[in-house]
């Protein structure tokens, strides 16, 4: 019994010598790192991007001679959040010397056709134009409100024509990619009417101001039951204004 006894004592006693020599060796370690400067970031890793590497590593100033254990990652993230065209970010440490950045991106679906033009994602917030050289090859939203106040940078537009325009454009980039490819621009006729104006021709698509995916769904099954070669740019004009049809007018008449 005795003999089981001091066996416990001796495995007590190495257990807590390890485990102190672990803790020892750890701040030594630290300390050693802090003293030498083995822990100042040298490395930002950062995926490729809409945005270029530059702009976002001006954000990030903070970061330049700190030590790794003095990096306060939640003000790194919130710092490349604050971009306008950033949905969200990731930050973390790769000892010895790297942090390593995730950034998500907003992608812009349409192109708000004010003074001056500005991007738009489909959650609505509104983004700076990158490059004016650059031809961006989405729809147009046009004859909407232009006042600027109502296009504040980073945030969400507060046009609620706008704000539906996007969610149709949305929903047309989801369940229709064909006609995303083709539509050129998405407005609001003198009644306050939704229109689309496909690409070619152009085709003119008028689908009044209620029940909209319901008709851009009706507009779907149309183009999938016309005849083969034939597609809606063949006709100049499709009303889906009036429940559950379709007037149609070709180019000829």
């Amino acid at each position: 019994m005795r003999k089981k006894s001091n066996l416990d004592w001796v495995r007590i006693i190495i257990g807590t010598t390890l485990t102190c020599s672990a803790f020892l060796l750890t701040w030594a370690a630290f300390s050693w790192a802090t003293f030498t400067d083995f822990l100042v970031v040298e490395h930002v890793k950062m995926p490729g991007s809409i945005v270029m590497e530059n702009e976002y590593r001006s954000l990030l100033r903070q970061i330049d001679g700190k030590k790794m254990n003095q990096l306060e990652l939640d003000n790194i993230r919130i710092a490349l959040e604050s971009h306008p065209y950033v949905r969200a970010a990731r930050v973390s440490r790769q000892f010895p010397n790297t942090v390593t950045i995730e950034i998500l991106e907003r992608e812009p679906i349409a192109i708000v056709r004010i003074d001056p033009p500005v991007l738009i994602d489909s959650e609505s917030v509104v983004l700076p134009i990158k490059d004016d050289n650059i031809e961006y090859q989405m729809p147009s939203l046009s004859k909407f409100n232009s006042a600027k106040s109502l296009y504040p940078l980073g945030k969400s537009a507060l046009s609620q024509n706008v704000l539906d325009a996007v969610s149709y454009v949305t929903h047309i980039k989801i369940n229709y990619p064909n006609l995303y490819e083709n539509l050129s621009e998405i407005r609001l006729n003198r009644h306050e009417e939704f229109e689309l104006i496909l690409e070619e021709e152009p085709t003119l698509v008028s689908l009044g101001k209620t029940n909209i995916t319901e008709k851009l769904f009706i507009l779907k099954e149309f183009d999938g039951i016309l005849p083969l070669g034939r597609k809606l740019t063949d006709y100049r004009y499709l009303d889906l204004r009036y429940k559950n049809q379709i007037i149609a007018r070709e180019w000829s008449t």
